[in-house]
C-alpha cells in the first residue's frame, strides 16, 4: 500500500542558514519565518541561523520582528549557542531549556521592555532570568499590527569585556526605547546565533521573523555550513541497478519540480541518468538499470523547484573485487542526546565517578557524532550498515504522540543524515528500521497488525498508522536492493528483506521485528507456535545453501538473550531474537547451513557470539557498539563460565530461553550494573567516559578466507599510531569455520 504524499501547507523549510527546533513548530508563511508552535507546548523556540558564527567582536545584527498570535512573551536573538569552538550543527540545536551552552538572550517582550536573559541555568531552566541592565524609554505594549525591528550593537566595553546595546524601532524608524547591558565576556556571546520566540503557558504568543542582518568583524559567514534543499543521499549497487534516494528538506512541493540524477567520468560532461519526483517523506527515488559497476562514477542531484536551486553529489566506488577484503561498517542506536532539550533535567546523574552533562556541551549532545564520523571515514568501508534506531522518537526533545508525527519524524531522521551524509554519498548503504525508527519502545510486528485497541506493544503489532509506517519506510529503505518477496504485509505495510551479492560477498537482510508473535498475544503464549522471521523469511534463508562464496546475515538484534542482572545471572527478554526459541532454532540452523555468520546492532552492548543449537555450535554472529545512547545492558555473569577466554564476561552461558550460546569478546560499560541500579532507575547513563560506545567492522578478507570483526570506540582514531579497536578485538574466524 503506497503511502500518499504528504498534504503541505506551510512551507517548513526556510532556506539553506536556517535550522528550526522543531520542524513543526516553524513555517515560512508571506515571506516571513514564523513560529507556529502550539501555545502551551512549547515555553521558547529557536530557529538556528547555521551559516553565521558569533566570535566575541563587534557586531550589529538586526532584525524586524512582529506578533503572529497575540499572547505574552518575547521574541529576539539567542547569543553564543553552544559556546567557543562548538560544531555549528551542535550549536543549532539550542532550544527550550536553559543550560550550559545554551547562550544569553536578547529579547523585546510583548509588554514593551527589552531585555537581557540567561539562557545558561542548569537549575531553572525555564526561569530565563531577567540580567542586570540598563533600559531607557518606555514604550507601548505590542500590538498584533506593529512591525518592530530589533538592533543589536555589540562594542568594545572597559577591560577586554562587551557592551550589549539593544533597541526596538518602528516602523517610521521612530525608536521605541534602548537596553544597554556592561561588562560582558566575549565567551558569553561566542558560538552560534538563533532566532527566539517565547510564549509561556496557554496564552503564549509566536512571533514571525524577516530581514535578518549580521554585520562587522564579529561575526563569520560560511554559506557552506546552510543545509538544503537536498540534505543527502543514499545509494546501493546490485550488479546493474543503482537505487538512490535523494532527501530534501521539508517543505512545499512545486508540482513541477523534480531531482533529476546525473553522473560522468574522466571528467566528461554530466548526463541525466533518472528524474523523479518528490515522494513521501520529501524523499525522491531513483533507479538506474543498466549501471556500470566496475568502475567508480561521479554523481549528482539536482533539484530546481519552488524558486530554489540545488545539488548534492558523490561518487559511487566500483565494486570492490576478490582481491581485496571486503570493508563493512555498521552502526546504530544514534541518540541525538541524552538530556532532551525542551524540558527540565539533571546536570549530573550522581553516578560513582560521572561527569556534568552540561545540556548544550558535547558531554550531553551526542550528535553529529563528529569523532565517530571521522573513525568511520578513515576506515575507508565499501559498505556501510545502518542497523536500526537511526534515531530516538524522545531524543533531543520528547516525543510527539500523535498517530502520524511525519514533521517530528523529520526533524530527527535529518539529524542522522545531516550527521552521516559525507559516509553516505559516497559509500553504499543499506539501512533497517529498528522499534524507535517508528516511535515505539519495542515492536513485535504480528505481520503488521494494528496493536488491539488500548493495549501495550506486548500485544504485537504497529501502534502508529500504516500510511506512516510506509513513509519511514521508505524514507530510510527505499534505496535498499529490491525485496526478495515484496508482497505487504497486514494494514498494506510493505517489506524490505532481500538477498544481494556486493564485493564477492552474499547478504540475506532480515526483518526480525515485522513477522513477530507479541509475547501477551494469544499466539505468543505458545513458544512452539510463537512466529519469530516467518514462513517467508526462512524461505530466503533456505536459499542461502547456493550462495557460491561468503555468507552475511544482516539482522536488528540478537539470536539469544546476552545479558545478565545486578547480581550477574544471565538472563534475556523477549525483544530478544532468542525468544521464541523454536523459532530462534529453526533460523539459526538455516543460517548455519549457509555458512553465513551474522551482524546486528539494537542491544548498546558489543558482543561477539557463538550460538549453539541442537547440542552443536551454530553461527557467530556480531553485535557493534552503539553510536550513542543512555540505556545500558552487561553481560557480567557473578560467576567465571565455562570456556571462558582472556576477557572478564567470556565464556559458555545459557539465557532464560534455554538458549546456550558462548561469548568470545564483549564491551561491558566501565561502571557496574549495581552501581547504576543504585543510583537511577531506568540504566540510562548518559556519561560517554563510562560506556563503550561506537562502531563495528566486519572484513571479508577472500584471499585468507577469513572474517575479522573489530569493535571501536567513538572516539577511536584508526589512523593514530598504536590505535586499537575495544578490549577483545579483533577476532577472526576463518571461513570454514563459520
Amino acid at each position: 500500500m503506497p503511502s500518499p504524499p504528504l498534504p503541505v501547507e506551510k512551507d517548513y523549510w526556510m532556506g539553506p542558514a536556517y535550522w528550526p527546533n522543531r520542524t513543526q513548530d516553524w513555517a515560512l508563511l508571506d515571506d516571513r519565518i514564523t513560529c507556529i508552535a502550539v501555545p502551551g507546548q512549547r515555553q521558547l523556540c529557536t530557529n538556528a541561523v547555521l551559516t553565521h558564527a558569533l566570535t566575541g567582536g563587534p557586531v550589529r545584527l538586526q532584525v524586524t520582528t512582529g506578533l503572529a498570535v497575540e499572547g505574552t512573551g518575547f521574541a529576539g536573538f539567542c547569543l553564543g549557542t553552544g559556546g567557543p569552538g562548538s560544531d555549528h550543527r551542535r550549536a543549532a540545536l539550542v532550544g527550550t531549556a536553559s543550560g550550559t551552552g545554551g547562550g544569553l538572550l536578547a529579547a523585546y517582550d510583548v509588554d514593551g521592555s527589552l531585555s537581557f536573559r540567561d539562557h545558561t541555568d542548569e537549575q531553572a531552566q525555564e526561569a530565563y532570568a531577567v540580567l542586570a541592565a540598563k533600559e531607557v524609554g518606555a514604550a507601548p505594549p505590542w500590538a498584533l499590527a506593529d512591525s518592530v525591528t530589533l538592533t543589536l550593537d555589540i562594542e568594545p566595553g572597559i577591560g577586554g569585556t562587551l557592551t550589549l546595546r539593544l533597541s526596538a524601532t518602528d516602523e517610521d524608524g521612530t525608536r521605541r526605547n534602548t537596553v544597554t547591558m556592561t561588562g560582558v565576556s566575549p565567551d558569553e556571546i561566542t558560538g552560534g546565533l538563533a532566532l527566539v520566540s517565547a510564549g509561556p503557558g496557554e496564552t503564549g504568543a509566536t512571533f514571525w521573523f524577516r530581514d535578518l542582518e549580521a554585520t562587522g568583524p564579529g561575526v563569520t559567514v560560511d554559506d557552506s555550513h546552510g543545509l538544503g534543499p537536498i540534505i543527502g543521499t543514499l545509494f546501493s549497487v546490485t550488479g546493474s541497478v543503482l537505487k538512490m534516494t535523494a532527501q530534501l528538506a521539508p517543505g512545499l512541493q512545486d508540482p513541477a519540480a523534480a531531482v533529476t540524477l546525473q553522473t560522468r567520468s574522466g571528467g566528461e560532461g554530466w548526463t541525466d541518468r533518472d528524474t523523479g519526483r518528490i515522494g513521501p517523506g520529501f524523499a525522491v527515488a531513483l533507479r538506474v538499470g543498466d549501471w556500470d559497476s566496475s568502475r567508480a562514477t561521479e554523481y549528482r542531484v539536482r533539484y530546481a523547484g519552488a524558486g530554489e536551486d540545488g545539488t548534492w553529489g558523490g561518487t559511487v566506488p566500483a565494486e570492490p573485487g576478490r582481491d581485496r577484503p571486503l570493508r563493512i561498517a555498521t552502526i546504530s542506536c544514534s541518540k541525538a542526546t541524552h538530556r532532551v532539550t525542551d524540558r527540565s533535567t539533571d546536570l549530573q546523574q550522581g553516578l560513582p565517578g560521572d561527569h556534568p552533562l552540561g545540556l548544550y556541551t558535547p558531554a550531553n549532545v551526542y550528535f553529529p557524532y563528529e569523532p565517530t564520523v571521522a573513525s568511520i571515514r578513515a576506515q575507508e568501508p565499501d559498505l556501510l550498515l545502518a542497523m536500526g534506531d537511526q534515531y530516538y522518537e524522545t531524543s533531543p526533545t520528547t516525543k510527539d504522540t500523535g498517530a502520524e508525527p511525519t514533521l517530528d519524524f523529520m526533524y530527527r531522521y535529518l539529524q542522522w543524515l545531516w550527521a552521516f551524509r559525507d559516509v553516505t554519498r559516497d559509500v553504499p548503504t543499506v539501512v533497517l528500521v529498528d522499534d524507535h525508527d517508528i516511535y515505539q519502545g519495542n515492536l513485535w510486528g504480528e505481520a503488521g497488525r494494528r496493536i488491539p485497541g488500548g493495549k501495550a506493544t506486548g500485544a504485537g503489532g504497529y501502534a502508529n498508522a500504516p500510511e506512516w509506517i510506509n513513509l519511514v519506510q521508505a524514507v530510510q529503505c527505499g534505496h535498499n536492493p529490491d525485496p526478495v518477496d515484496p508482497e505487504p504485509v497486514r494494514q498494506g505495510i510493505g517489506v524490505y528483506f532481500t538477498r544481494f551479492d556486493y564485493g564477492g560477498v552474499t547478504f540475506a537482510v532480515l526483518e526480525d521485528r515485522k513477522f513477530k508473535t507479541g509475547p501477551n498475544s494469544p499466539e505468543g503464549r505458545e513458544d512452539t507456535t510463537a512466529v519469530l522471521l516467518g514462513e517467508r523469511q526462512e524461505r530466503m534463508l533456505e536459499g542461502l545453501a547456493d550462495a557460491a562464496g561468503p555468507v552475511v546475515v544482516v539482522t536488528q538484534t540478537m539470536f539469544a538473550g546476552v545479558e545478565t542482572d545486578a547480581a550477574g545471572r544471565v538472563t534475556g527478554t523477549k525483544d530478544s531474537d532468542g525468544w521464541p526459541a523454536p523459532a530462534r532454532d529453526r533460523a539459526l540452523q538455516l543460517i548455519r547451513q549457509a555458512g553465513a555468520v551474522m551482524l546486528s546492532g539494537d542491544t548498546h552492548l558489543a558482543t561477539l557470539v557463538r550460538h549453539r543449537v541442537d547440542g552443536q555450535d551454530g553461527p557467530m554472529q556480531f553485535c557493534g557498539p552503539a553510536v550513542g545512547t543512555s540505556y545500558s545492558r552487561w553481560f557480567s555473569p557473578a560467576e567465571p563460565l565455562p570456556d571462558a577466554g582472556g576477557q572478564p564476561g567470556t565464556g559458555t552461558a545459557t539465557d532464560i530461553f534455554g538458549n546456550t550460546f558462548r561469548v568470545l569478546a564483549v564491551a561491558n560499560p566501565l561502571i557496574s550494573q549495581a552501581e547504576v541500579e543504585a543510583t537511577i532507575r531506568d540504566r540510562g547513563i548518559g556519561d560517554r567516559l563510562l560506556k563503550q560506545e561506537g562502531y563495528g567492522m566486519c572484513l571479508v578478507d577472500h584471499g585468507a578466507e577469513v572474517f575479522r570483526f573489530e569493535a571501536w570506540a567513538w572516539d577511536s582514531d584508526p589512523d593514530r599510531s598504536g590505535e586499537r579497536p575495544l578490549a577483545g578485538w579483533p577476532v577472526a574466524l576463518p571461513f570454514d569455520r563459520a
